[in-house]
């Protein structure tokens, strides 16, 4: 038997009156552990759980191997009481069987701080009468009096998991797992990206010299011509699978703005041909500025029309990004295909504070994607500019997400 992480672990990022775990998967065997840090005084931390009802709390319970106090038909288990800034550290183990009443032993100890200030520790045992709801535990809360400072922390473990059951937790890349029910060992690591330009060297082709590689990035002067056609692209030199997630990195330099239509829009995605053709199969994000406004709106964009008629190609329903970037300012752009679920994460710094997401799904064919290319609209003549800058282009094939470890079997 292993133990695992079940559900979210709550980790306080500011000071709250209660902490909480609302996503527990159904096991037999729980392991609760809960830390908290003062913020003043805080008293009677109460345990809830999401079966059973009022009343249906009993305990009995001693302090430093003193007399057992006991109380039944409570509301709550009481961690512990007492009103003053102590911090506590609490672990339950919980049988949580489904049909049966629920049971835990329990141990606290609370300390104020300094080194003159001895521990005290209570033993405590307790259960849910479940005769009114006798599922099992899907959520469980505590609640202070008072409140818990930041980086006070609620976390469960399961206890009745197989070996191989833990192979999806995140844990260190190259890691070694040896299932201790099968003698199975397994190595460990994150996806690893399948395509990867970082515009170091120039293996894009271009039509016109609107678009260009230049001290490490994918340079492109986005303009409405008459008529121009300044597409570029680069092979892949194989089609992407059903699932796959893109990343790069996207700037903007400099941009004008006029309080007149036509609107400039180009296309940065990965699709199915390299040529200018807006139609075709493709998902990536749209850039567009005019019509007075002097910002950048992110599209979702697919093979939904031609570039006739401007906004034609989105996805019907997907709300824009707008006034996303100003001129100098630099985002980090994420599209996630998960066969037909489509999610887009725009991120302030490298891809850990989200800026925007939104999730779709396409309706229509999206394969044969092998090109990352850029298309611009070039069925009107307007005199919007703006420079962009493209950079640490990474796409993960057979992957929906860069964070879950695949984990392999030694031959």
């Amino acid at each position: 038997m292993a133990w695992a992480k079940n559900g979210t672990p709550d980790t306080l990022s500011s000071s709250a009156s209660s902490i909480s775990i609302s996503d527990l998967t159904a096991k037999k065997l729980l392991v609760l552990l809960f830390n908290h840090f003062p913020d003043g005084n805080v008293d009677d931390p109460d345990l809830t759980v999401d079966v059973g009802s009022t009343g249906d709390y009993a305990v009995r319970g001693s302090q430093n191997g003193s007399t057992d106090v006991a109380s039944t038909s409570g509301n709550a288990f009481r961690v512990d009481s007492g009103n003053n800034a102590y911090t506590r550290f609490h672990i339950s183990y919980i049988v949580n069987i489904d049909g049966e009443e629920k049971l835990g032993i329990g141990f606290t100890m609370r300390t104020l701080s300094g080194a003159s200030s001895v521990p005290d520790r209570k033993e405590r045992f307790w259960k849910v009468d479940t005769s009114t709801d006798s599922s099992q535990i899907g959520s469980i809360t505590i609640t202070p009096t008072g409140n818990m400072a930041t980086g006070s922390n609620l976390s469960v473990l399961t206890g009745d998991e197989t070996g191989e059951a833990i192979l999806g937790n995140n844990v260190q890349s190259g890691s070694r797992f040896e299932a201790t029910d099968t003698r199975k060992i397994y190595y460990g690591a994150l996806p690893s990206v399948t395509f990867e330009n970082l515009f170091s060297t120039d293996n894009m082709t271009h039509t016109t010299t609107q678009t260009a590689i230049e001290s490490g990035y994918f340079r492109v002067n986005h303009r409405v011509g008459s008529g121009a056609d300044d597409h570029a692209y680069w092979d892949l030199g194989t089609t992407l699978s059903d699932n796959w997630v893109m990343r790069c990195k996207f700037s903007c330099t400099a941009k004008s703005s006029s309080t007149s239509n036509p609107n400039t829009a180009g296309l940065f995605s990965l699709s199915a041909s390299n040529d200018n053709d807006f139609s075709v199969n493709g998902l990536g994000f749209k850039v567009s500025i005019g019509g007075g406004g002097n910002y950048d709106n992110l599209f979702f964009a697919g093979g939904t029309s031609n570039q006739s008629g401007g906004e034609g190609y989105n996805f019907s329903g997907v709300s824009d990004f707008d006034n996303i970037n100003n001129a100098g300012t630099t985002k980090y752009i994420e599209i996630i295909k998960n066969g037909t679920s489509i999610t887009m994460n725009v991120y302030d710094d490298e891809y850990v504070t989200l800026y925007d997401t939104v999730t779709t799904t396409h309706t229509g064919t999206m394969t044969g994607l092998r090109y990352f290319t850029y298309k611009n609209r070039d069925d009107i003549a307007g005199s919007h500019t703006e420079t962009i800058h493209i950079d640490d282009l990474r796409i993960y094939n057979g992957v929906t997400n860069t964070t879950d470890f695949i984990w392999t079997e030694e031959a």
